[in-house]
């Protein structure tokens, strides 16, 4: 595990990357916007007391700061942990499956449109009527109690077209035990029913394999996958693709790359507010239970390096 100070070392010097990247290609508005960034890195220390990463007053909100986004993954950590003991409480039994989804890539300038896009195909494809080999008929929506959607943007540049990025759908889906059984859904299903949904909205010239994933996963793995899916882009990808990253940035304004249904939504708000509170009583310090398993968590998906 990484020390804490070599955590917010890193996080200052990946800040002054975003920071030259925005100066450099005139990004507009820059010095006001640069000028958030530092007051963030500013209220950002290692506690001597806690040996913690604490930040103090309000944060600048950009969903580029690297400062944010590691306080955002402490705190969804922190909630999916009280979020993991009201689902063991749960009177109905359920399993937990994490569920990915693609779309093939698309230029920047497109972002806004396919982000909008690919929650409507996730839509379809939750209430899609499968038709399993035995002639059963099943869908996700039937035996849903509660998802986390979390969506990820891949900016890297391994791929011929330059200014292509990629989009894809983490989903936490909360199934009834009788999705192990008569009502299950396979990952060769997934494929297939996505594959064709979302052939037939692109219109595809060809039929296109589109990729995906499904597994299951432990109760008690829940926080460990949430603090990985709520990381919607790696900072390190975005400053090694310059124009692509300020011709993303600016569509990045009001999106929301996350959304929760059913349970865990319910459970989300009820964590939302104790946190809040301990938070507040903790003089503004981000709280985190002393009983906690996750007391001395630290993240590690902030960069590739760090994973």
């Amino acid at each position: 595990m990484k020390k804490p100070s070599t955590v917010l070392e890193h996080l200052k010097i990946e800040l002054n990357d975003i920071t030259e990247l925005l100066y450099h290609h005139n990004y507009n508005d820059y010095q006001l916007v640069n000028k958030k960034l530092a007051a963030c890195m500013k209220a950002s220390f290692v506690n001597q007391d806690t040996d913690k990463i604490t930040r103090y007053g309000d944060s600048c909100g950009k969903p580029f700061c690297p400062f944010c986004n590691y306080f955002k993954i402490i705190r969804e950590y922190a909630i999916a942990y009280s979020v993991l003991n009201k689902l063991r409480n749960m009177e109905i039994n359920h399993v937990n499956k994490l569920l990915t989804l693609t779309i093939p890539r698309f230029s920047v300038n497109e972002f806004v449109d396919k982000l909008s896009l690919i929650k409507k195909l996730f839509r379809a494809l939750f209430e899609k009527v499968m038709v399993k080999d035995d002639g059963n008929k099943v869908s996700f929506k039937a035996s849903n109690l509660g998802y986390s959607l979390y969506f990820h943007i891949q900016t890297n540049d391994e791929y011929s077209v330059f200014d292509s990025v990629g989009l894809h759908i983490h989903a936490i889906m909360i199934q009834k035990a009788s999705f192990s059984s008569y009502q299950s859904i396979t990952k060769k299903m997934v494929q297939k029913y996505w594959t064709e949904i979302v052939n037939k909205k692109l219109q595809l010239a060809s039929v296109t394999k589109i990729e995906t994933d499904f597994k299951t996963f432990k109760l008690g793995d829940l926080p460990k996958v949430v603090g990985y899916c709520v990381n919607k882009f790696t900072i390190g990808d975005l400053i090694k693709t310059p124009k692509k990253t300020i011709a993303l940035l600016p569509q990045l304004h009001k999106q929301r790359f996350s959304s929760h249904a059913g349970c865990i939504k319910v459970f989300r708000k009820e964590a939302q507010e104790d946190y809040q509170l301990k938070t507040k009583s903790n003089n503004n310090q981000y709280a985190i239970s002393p009983d906690s398993p996750i007391k001395d968590f630290v993240p590690t998906n902030i960069t590739p390096s760090y994973r």
